[in-house]
């Protein structure tokens, strides 16, 4: 969970949370490290963004496109921390 408050008081975006740097530190991660299931990637994943970013709650919703023949995507979601 990420306490934009400030950011919204203030109306400026040095108190957002950089999503740029968020999402490049996933793709980084995820390149340099060889996984089998999207489930361990989603586990890791919320790992990384909780001590990267000293988040107390998160919720990660993960998709493999095209993983099996009979779905658009599979898919899991994870929850992490206390919100509040």
């Amino acid at each position: 969970e990420w306490d934009f408050s400030r950011a919204v008081a203030d109306d400026d975006v040095r108190y957002c949370l950089n999503y740029a740097e968020v999402a490049q530190k996933i793709i980084d991660f995820v390149e340099a490290t060889p996984f089998k299931l999207v489930e361990t990637v989603a586990y890791r994943v919320a790992d990384l963004l909780q001590q990267e970013f000293g988040l107390s709650w998160l919720r990660l919703e993960l998709h493999k496109p095209k993983a099996v023949a009979q779905a658009t995507s599979v898919g899991v979601i994870v929850e992490r921390g206390q919100r509040g």
